[in-house]
């Protein structure tokens, strides 16, 4: 809801602010590590790959290597829609990014954070716009 904590106020009359703050800040939290635990088993998952790959008889180093790198970017994946606040207290962002990622068990990559901003501006500026869709470029998350 773009009127999150209005409605929790309306549902809630007796919550006081500071227990509506509260409540909203779990929650974030509790949506950023339970999308982090899942990229945490993915990455597990791949190292394992790599591991039985690397115990196969005569192994190609090319899948080798494309495994490695694959492991390697997606430990360092961080999340590319969160901008530290004026104190660095903090991070500012969408909450619709980080429902999507909950949703969906998956951690939203930088280009496609980036096509969604592009297609949100010029929405916002009332003008069309068409994006080519690159083949292996994410299309399906």
């Amino acid at each position: 809801s773009s009127s999150c904590e209005e409605d929790i106020f309306l549902l809630n009359p007796y919550l006081t602010p500071e227990n509506l703050r509260d409540a909203i800040s779990s929650t974030v939290q509790s949506m950023l590590v339970s999308v982090r635990i899942g990229h945490i088993k993915r990455c597990v998952a791949l190292a394992d790959k790599l591991r039985r790959l690397l115990t196969t008889p005569k192994v190609d180093t090319r899948d080798v290597i494309v495994q490695s790198e694959a492991l390697a970017k997606m430990i360092v994946s961080s999340r590319h829609y969160m901008t530290p606040t004026a104190n660095n207290a903090g991070a500012a962002f969408l909450p619709h990014y980080l429902v999507f990622e909950f949703t969906y068990n998956m951690m939203l990559r930088k280009s496609q954070i980036e096509l969604v901003t592009k297609f949100m501006t010029h929405m916002e500026r009332g003008e069309s716009i068409c994006h080519q869709m690159i083949m292996g470029a994410g299309k399906t998350t």
